[in-house]
């Protein structure tokens, strides 16, 4: 109900989107994401917030309401999706496999039109591509002179 009034709020706003951004996990008493969808109408992308060394990459990807199916609920409700929140986190190993493991995915999965990089401190956790400078190399190789990705990556 608060999404809708805040949707209500917005109608007359041009240019304004509102993305669904659940996290991978599965909910209270075991309540998947779809439970939680506002409808389609409420909704202009769908986001999910997935960070690769959260959990092993076969959960992440293939899970419930793991990345794939976030993706395919993305597809089946014919909405665009965003990675709204990922990165690789310190006290992790610095590789480049966290980057690959997302930018590979998302290559396979036409519905994903967005990735949000999460550059940051929190939570005691380091999202920082400056304290990853294996993980960034690779995220600068891999968007480098590649027109689908929008990026100030230094």
């Amino acid at each position: 109900a608060s999404l809708r009034h805040v949707v209500a709020a917005f109608s007359d706003v041009p240019n304004a989107a509102f993305v669904w951004a659940p996290t991978t996990w599965t909910g209270p008493a075991g309540r998947r994401i779809g439970a939680w969808w506002p409808g389609d109408d409420a909704v202009d992308w769908v986001g999910l917030d997935a960070y690769p060394q959260s959990a092993a990459a076969s959960y992440l990807l293939h899970g419930p309401d793991g990345m794939d199916d976030v993706a395919a609920f993305a597809g089946a409700h014919h909405k665009p999706l965003m990675l709204t929140e990922w990165a690789p986190d310190l006290p992790h190993p610095d590789t480049a496999a966290a980057v690959n493991l997302v930018l590979d995915w998302a290559a396979t999965h036409p519905v994903v039109q967005a990735l949000v990089y999460f550059d940051f401190v929190a939570g005691g956790k380091d999202y920082t591509l400056v304290h990853h400078p294996v993980g960034a190399a690779a995220l600068r190789r891999r968007v480098a002179h590649d027109p689908r990705y929008l990026t100030n990556v230094h």
